[in-house]
């Protein structure tokens, strides 16, 4: 499959809720929590927060297996590279 970035919208302070704009094999597709959206998030931040200092990290992002639907789950590692590839790396700490 040909995976093409589009658009990213998640901004300070809940970067990974964003809505992801993707072209798989030409047809362009919406990823996001937005009942709009094509498909359901299928990542989570690979950052965090260590409450004791008040330290927020950023990290690669993640796939979240659980959520992506059966249809493109094959396609799993090659999304989330994509998504690694052209979105900044959580954690802002919004969620703190």
């Amino acid at each position: 499959m040909k995976i093409e970035f589009i658009n990213y919208t998640g901004e300070c302070v809940n970067w990974c809720r964003g809505i992801l704009t993707l072209k798989l094999d030409g047809l362009q597709f919406t990823f996001g929590d937005n009942k709009k959206c094509d498909y359901p998030r299928f990542w989570r931040s690979g950052g965090g927060c260590n409450f004791d200092t008040g330290e927020v990290y950023e990290g690669k992002w993640q796939l979240d297996w659980d959520s992506l639907p059966e249809d493109i789950q094959p396609f799993g590692k090659e999304l989330i590279e994509c998504m690694n590839n052209n979105v900044k790396f959580g954690c802002c700490g919004g969620c703190i």
